[in-house]
Parts: C-alpha cells; structure tokens; sequence
C-alpha cells in the first residue's frame, strides 16, 4: 500500500524508472531530462505539501516524501481506529441488556 500511495502522489520520483539509456545517461551527469515547464510544476506541488524540490538531475533530494507518505498513513490508521472504538461504544450504549446492566447499580 505504501508503494503504490507513495507513486500516486509523487510519481515524479518513479520517472526515472521510465529513463532511455540518452535520459539515464543525462541524470547521471546532473541533468535532468524532464521539462523545465514540468519541473517547474512538480516542484510547485512539493513545495505546497512540505516537500524538498528535485535535484538537477530530477531525483528527489532526501526522503521527506517517504516520510510525508509514512504521515499520511499513520493518521488515516489512528483515525479509523478512533472511529472504530467510537463506533463500539456507541453499540455498547445501545445494547439494551448492558444498559440495564449499567444503570442497575
């Protein structure tokens, strides 16, 4: 899921995968064989969403995108599970026979 998240939203950094050996062989010298119009629109992007921009060659700088992905995750598990836990106790609230239970003491 992790993967497949993390290529849907920055699929800028699977580009490379995509690379003619004349476009690997310009990212290796530092260049970058994307548009400068379509770099300039990433680079808008992962700026917006905290994100470092490309390096010359288009590759990502660090791993602030993983780390963005590993956020995103996290927040939708702990969120889920918070409405889950919410969800059960308001099943346990109406169960009528533990409702006279915990009004009988």
């Amino acid at each position: 899921m992790k993967i497949e998240l993390h290529a849907e939203i920055f699929s800028e950094e699977f580009d490379y995968m995509y690379d003619s050996r004349l476009d690997a062989a310009d990212r290796s010298n530092g260049v970058s064989p994307m548009s400068e119009e379509y770099t300039a629109k990433i680079n808008f992007k992962r700026e917006k969403l905290g994100m470092s921009n490309l390096n010359s060659s288009g590759l990502p700088m660090d791993n602030s995108s993983e780390v963005y992905i590993e956020n995103l995750i996290l927040n939708h598990v702990l969120r889920t599970t918070k409405e889950f836990s919410n969800e059960t106790k308001l099943k346990n609230q109406m169960n009528i026979s533990s409702f006279f239970k915990n009004n009988s003491k």
